[in-house]
């Protein structure tokens, strides 16, 4: 039987016994739940992390998690749930591991000779800038300001790290802080940069 033959075979399955067969050691019938699944995990997981990059390693560690966890899986319920909370699992241990360290959540840094009331004001205001930031700005923006305020990286590494010219890392940077302002951030948290 040739390989399309069996893909079609396989395709015409549920995925309920794709995993079963899976789990029996089949390889086709895991390539099969793959096929299926990978375009449909990918679009869940884009929606839950920043960048495609991200998205696309978590898709592929969500299927070594499946393939690994196999033998836990109980063929006689549905399989999309099972495979769904594995990507989602994974998704919510990534984003933790993203959350900024203590020493990285301000935007922009303390002036020396600050009074306290200055400090605390600063910080509460930056406490809001991140969340905030997450929801207004797109991926690029949101990368792009994160790496100057939160990694203290020059406009030439950002644009290095990202495949971007140091023209459209300042534009980026530039079209972000506009937008956390309209959004309520109040004062620019760059001003002197």
């Amino acid at each position: 039987m040739s390989e399309t033959t069996t893909s079609t075979g396989l395709g015409a399955l549920s995925a309920e016994e794709l995993a079963r067969r899976a789990r029996a050691g089949s390889s086709d019938a895991f390539g099969a739940l793959v096929d299926r699944y990978a375009p449909r995990v990918l679009r869940y997981l884009r929606q839950r992390v920043r960048g495609d990059h991200d998205a696309e390693d978590l898709r592929q560690e969500t299927f070594v998690r499946v393939y690994e966890n196999l033998h836990r899986y109980d063929p006689s319920r549905p399989f999309s749930p099972w495979l769904f909370t594995i990507a989602s699992r994974l998704a919510v241990s990534h984003l933790r591991s993203e959350r900024p360290s203590a020493g990285h959540e301000a935007l922009a840094f303390v002036p020396s000779g600050a009074r306290p009331d200055e400090i605390a004001i600063k910080r509460e205001r930056d406490r809001a800038v991140w969340p905030l930031a997450a929801r207004v700005l797109s991926d690029r923006q949101h990368r792009a300001i994160r790496l100057r305020y939160a990694e203290d990286l020059p406009i030439k590494q950002i644009a290095e790290r990202m495949g971007l010219t140091r023209t459209h890392v300042k534009v980026l940077l530039h079209r972000a802080r506009k937008r956390l302002l309209a959004a309520g951030l109040g004062k620019n948290p760059a001003a002197n940069d």
